[in-house]
């Protein structure tokens, strides 16, 4: 009895599975990214990150956790904590807030900050994978993205003129 209703599920989920024409979710970019807060070891950032849904279904990417690199040493954990719906059939940026604890860079607390300081560019790198879902299914999509802040964007003064 239990094989017949396991086999019976296996061929619903496989035809499911078949009539969902999946086309892939495409990344444009990062427009107006800004740190929005970055104090007692966490920071806030704000950005809008441009997608194309080519598909005629709506997607939902969900909440996910990702590495926060800097200068090839990882320095923390960022979230997206918030889900966000990418419309069907289209390319548009959409307004997220990325939350992160910087806890391994305020290890070498004053260290990091001098460093990041004399810099005329900070680079962070993302690390990780981003979870989404459509119409039942979940997927996750490798991330690896780098962006460059001025050390005054990030709140930090610039020593280089000493």
């Amino acid at each position: 009895m239990k094989k017949n209703i396991l086999f019976c599920f296996s061929i619903l989920l496989f035809t499911l599975n078949s009539c969902v024409q999946y086309q892939e979710v495409q990344y444009k970019g990062i427009q107006n990214a800004k740190v929005l807060k970055m104090e007692d070891g966490e920071i806030t950032l704000s950005m809008d990150v441009v997608i194309n849904n080519p598909n005629s279904y709506d997607i939902k990417i969900r909440p996910s956790k990702f590495q926060l690199v800097s200068s090839d040493k990882e320095i923390g954990t960022v979230h997206l904590e918030k889900s966000l719906k990418l419309q069907k059939n289209t390319e548009q940026a959409y307004s997220v807030i990325v939350k992160g604890d910087l806890k391994d860079a305020s290890k070498n607390g004053l260290a990091t900050l001098i460093g990041w300081a004399l810099k005329k560019q900070i680079e962070f790198r993302i690390i990780g994978k981003l979870k989404v879902s459509a119409k039942g299914i979940l997927k996750s999509f490798p991330v690896d993205e780098m962006r460059s802040f001025k050390p005054s964007e990030l709140g930090i003064g610039n020593f280089n003129g000493f």
